[in-house]
């Protein structure tokens, strides 16, 4: 398994996290459209499947950082980090100024304090901006971007300078889940202290750098993991928290025990060939190669069309809700991608070290 630089079936799980969250959102701010919500949105379907993102870019960036520490004996930090700017900033910093020009035109409300979100937005830090209320109400999913940008900025150095890489990546899970706890039990799960550490889940993007690390060594837990049962339930279960809610044991450790069950999943279909689903149709492929624009847009296009809606007095369904955002949003994250981020994805192979289409 070490010569994997591809692999399989990991778009499609990228379209169905992006997609569920964009029909969660939808559902969500129908109230901009001045129709009631469904309801759907309020089982934390979103948020478990913004964790599966978590998992499977954890999973994807300690590969290839495995991969080159053993063909290369260390790894280039820079180059990573250039890696990173020029697949993430470009559509990041896109979505965040086509928010505030909603907001300008008043398609969007402004933040309480405009200047001081801003510059969470562009700090990268828009989840604490979040947890303190400064917010881009049409740029609100670039939280989750800035959780995965403060996790990126260190985690090429905890890979290429720990000798054994399993136990540093459970270390750092353990660390953070004792921090977690501690300000739990002393500060309390309404503080912004602890709803900073729910809302920035390293530990989770910690378990798919441990199934990397599992899948890079052909480790031995891999076997039970990969049968078949193990499989069928973990679909099961998946089904179950995107069309029901996600499991519910403790609130404390709930979005752990989820992504637990992502885990498994993303390590059968990247890595079992015996893997029950491939998820390799083509139209799963071509969306979840532009799922970061789909995820990144969907706020934008959903305020856009509430507003446009109201201007010209239009009549409005809940069907016609989606039947516009949906189409609409894929076709923002089209053009976004041919037109724009593919630039500077053209640049960004330009600094591989292992070659990848990850």
């Amino acid at each position: 398994m070490k010569g994997i630089t591809h692999f399989p079936g990991l778009s499609g799980i990228r379209a169905i996290a992006a997609l569920t969250v964009v029909l969660c959102h939808t559902d969500q701010f129908t109230k901009l459209f001045g129709l009631p919500a469904l309801g759907f949105h309020r089982t934390g379907v979103a948020a478990n499947a913004v964790d599966l993102f978590f998992v499977l870019s954890g999973f994807l960036i300690t590969y290839l950082l495995l991969q080159e520490k053993e063909a290369h004996g260390a790894i280039a930090a820079g180059r990573f980090y250039l890696r990173r700017i020029l697949r993430i900033w470009p559509a990041y910093y896109l979505a965040m100024g086509l928010a505030l020009v909603l907001a300008a035109v008043g398609w969007a409300p402004w933040p309480a304090d405009t200047w001081t979100a801003v510059a969470f937005y562009l700090l990268l830090a828009a989840n604490a901006g979040y947890v303190l209320g400064h917010v881009l109400k049409a740029a609100v999913p670039l939280w989750s971007v800035g959780v995965e940008e403060q996790f990126y900025l260190l985690w090429p150095h905890v890979v290429g300078r720990v000798r054994r890489t399993d136990r540093a990546i459970i270390a750092v899970i353990l660390l953070y889940l004792g921090v977690k706890l501690a300000v739990h039990t002393y500060a309390g799960p309404g503080s912004a202290a602890y709803e900073f550490l729910y809302l920035t889940r390293i530990d989770i993007l910690g378990l798919g750098a441990l199934g990397a690390y599992w899948v890079h060594t052909d480790h031995r837990i891999l076997r039970p993991l990969f049968h078949k049962g193990v499989q069928a339930l973990a679909w099961v279960l998946l089904a179950g928290m995107l069309l029901v809610r996600p499991a519910h044991l403790y609130s404390f450790i709930d979005p752990e025990v989820n992504a637990l069950v992502h885990l498994v999943l993303i390590l059968n279909v990247a890595a079992n060939p015996g893997t029950l689903l491939r998820l390799e149709h083509p139209v799963l492929r071509y969306l979840g190669r532009i799922s970061y624009g789909i995820y990144l847009y969907h706020m934008i296009v959903i305020h856009a069309l509430a507003a446009l809606a109201a201007r010209w007095g239009l009549p409005v369904t809940h069907a016609a809700i989606y039947l516009t955002v949906v189409p609409g949003t894929l076709l923002v994250a089209h053009l976004s991608y041919t037109y724009y981020e593919s630039i500077f994805l053209r640049w960004k192979h330009r600094y591989a070290v292992v070659p990848s289409t990850a």
